[in-house]
């Protein structure tokens, strides 16, 4: 709420992107969408509810990140899907992209900030080629060191490994990568634990709905952007 309440005073500022207290544009990103799904399941109040629902779609597409955008609308098709079958849901999957791609071309027209949210050229896109290059990375560095290079010591390996600048303060961008890269064969076994909690908590009729809409949400960012220390809050529903 304090971040949402933030974000809605720099709704018109002048800066590229947002970044509310320090945090980057993705990370406030995320925060708002899980207040977005907080407030949807949490409000009984529609009028109250579908304002802060408005209102964070606003500062969520303000910020310009695509990725908690795209996997808060994987979330509520989970949500409404969950009491068919998966194949209903990456049925409604596959739908909400054919919807997303044919509105395109409208939303370009809208601004620079929805143009960059709805853009679907991944190829084209810097950040999204960067994040394939980390993965690549971080695949060598497992080969190269199956037994882990230690926590922490993913930058100077992979420099060591590649010597380009582009590697510098940087991590693999996905939480399962990192792990095995830096704890090997160890990390390995902890991916499969944590892939086995995950459909545990999926699977499991007493877990409240919206936590596990929630657990995707979290999961699925955890896979594109972030390091472990990012995936905190996933790791909560994970104990």
């Amino acid at each position: 709420f304090v971040f949402f309440i933030f974000g809605l005073s720099r709704v018109n500022d002048d800066s590229a992107r947002m970044a509310i207290l320090g945090g980057g544009p993705i990370v406030f990103s995320r925060w708002i969408c899980i207040f977005l799904i907080l407030c949807f399941n949490f409000i009984k109040n529609n009028i109250l509810k579908w304002i802060f629902v408005c209102l964070s779609l606003l500062l969520i597409i303000e910020s310009g990140s695509k990725g908690p955008f795209i996997f808060l609308i994987i979330s509520f098709i989970y949500k409404y899907t969950k009491d068919f079958s998966f194949k209903t849901f990456l049925i409604g999957i596959i739908i909400f992209y054919l919807i997303y791609i044919s509105f395109e071309f409208i939303i370009q027209l809208l601004g620079p900030r929805l143009s960059s949210l709805f853009s679907v050229d991944i190829l084209d896109v810097a950040s999204s080629v960067g994040r394939l290059d980390r993965w690549r990375m971080a695949i060598r560095v497992f080969l190269e060191n199956p037994f882990g290079v230690g926590f922490g010591n993913y930058v100077p390996v992979s420099k060591l490994i590649e010597g380009n600048d582009f590697y510098m303060a940087e991590y693999p961008h996905n939480l399962f990568l990192e792990l095995i890269s830096e704890l090997g064969v160890f990390g390995v076994g902890l991916v499969l634990v944590f892939k086995f909690k995950i459909f545990k908590i999926l699977n499991n009729p007493n877990i409240k709905l919206v936590e596990q809409q929630l657990l995707i949400f979290l999961f699925l960012n955890s896979m594109v952007s972030g390091d472990i220390m990012d995936a905190r809050f996933l790791f909560i529903f994970l104990i």
